[in-house]
């Protein structure tokens, strides 16, 4: 079991568009990857870097699935 923080940039320079998404798009995805590919037990914090910060998930959350949900309805 693991306690893994994901902390994402909320920067104006995250909605740069390089290709088909942006970079707000591309990380939030990686975020998700970590939280499908994590294991069994392991618990979540997610922090979004913005002004002011923003604590998505404050608590440890160890339901994949809810946190995987959360990071899919970040704008």
């Amino acid at each position: 079991r693991a306690h893994k923080l994901i902390v994402l940039d909320g920067s104006f320079s995250m909605q740069y568009r390089p290709g088909d998404k942006t970079l707000w798009d591309e990380a939030r995805d990686v975020a998700r990857e970590i939280v499908e590919n994590g294991s069994e037990g392991d618990g979540f914090t997610v922090l979004v870097m913005s002004d002011p910060p923003r604590d998505v998930i404050r608590s440890p959350a160890f339901a994949a699935s809810e946190v995987s949900r959360e990071l899919a309805a970040l704008e």
